[in-house]
């Protein structure tokens, strides 16, 4: 995931997408998120399609 205001790139994991069903997301799909640290760094939490 690339954040808005910019800066590194931070991995994202399906499991940190909170929705019930097939949790997918689309290239250039707006979301929100947390970010935490994870064993590869800072990564994508609690994602949420705006």
């Amino acid at each position: 995931m690339t954040p808005d205001e910019g800066g590194e790139d931070l991995f994202a994991h399906f499991s940190e997408i909170p929705s019930k069903g097939f949790k997918s997301l689309q290239e250039n799909q707006k979301v929100t998120f947390e970010v935490k640290m994870g064993p590869k760094g800072r990564q994508a939490s609690n994602i949420q399609p705006v």
